[in-house]
């Protein structure tokens, strides 16, 4: 079975084709202006030199949270493969994929994206022998000083964090959670080849014709009027 999963909940981009459990291809790039054409191309980057998806193959998408446009432009693509090709369509989320590359057997792995509005994304993990995870915090948004508090209702002990956050948000969720969180230095964000992990292990939401973005947030962009 191939799958080719996809994620653009951040301004990095990632596509990746893995097929009977080994990954033949990743490619990630940072969008800039026309997301829906440079995602494309990448897409075309990752299956290049493979045969055409197929009713047997599987997309595998991002839902998000993450940034609106982002989020949307995968799974449009996604949906357009989907019946293009015939192919099995599920989505997973961003923040799951982003989990799997923390420090998985050390206790909880909080996943973190910048949510704008001086608020995080925000979900907790746990993951037993074996790889089998449980979610302890389902994705939400919270400003650092919330989250903090409601990580240490759920957890005992420190907790290690895979995040892409700047400098700020990372230093008041720190602040927020005094020698209990273990944050690396470097930033992550979700991989498409996480995104096709996630669906090796089981996890995910088969497409019914509904499957939607998990926005957590209301858009930041309104019509005039609108509370």
């Amino acid at each position: 079975m191939r799958i080719l999963a996809l994620d653009t909940s951040t301004v990095v981009a990632s596509a990746a084709l893995v097929e009977d459990r080994a990954l033949l291809s990743e490619c990630s790039q940072r969008l800039k202006t026309n997301h829906a054409r440079e995602f494309l191309y990448l897409i075309e980057r990752a299956l290049e030199g493979s045969a055409p998806l197929g009713p047997e193959d599987t997309v595998a998408v991002g839902v998000g949270p993450g940034a609106f446009t982002g989020v949307r432009v995968a799974l449009s693509t996604a949906k357009g493969l989907h019946l293009a090709t015939g192919c099995s369509l599920l989505g997973v989320s961003s923040l799951e994929a982003l989990a799997l590359d923390g420090p998985v057997g050390t206790g909880p792995v909080l996943a973190l994206l910048d949510a704008r509005r001086e608020e995080i994304y925000a979900a907790l993990y746990e993951f037993a022998q074996g790889g089998a995870m449980t979610t302890l915090i389902e994705p939400c948004h919270h400003a650092p000083e919330v989250l903090g508090e409601l990580v240490r209702y759920r957890t005992i002990g420190p907790v290690a964090a895979v995040h892409d956050l700047p400098e700020v948000l990372l230093g008041r969720l720190q602040g927020a959670l005094p020698g209990g969180l273990r944050a690396s230095p470097l930033r992550h964000t979700p991989r498409a080849s996480r995104v096709a992990e996630l669906v090796l292990r089981g996890r995910g939401e088969r497409d019914e014709g509904a499957l939607e973005p998990a926005y957590v947030r209301g858009p930041d962009a309104k019509l005039p009027g609108a509370p």
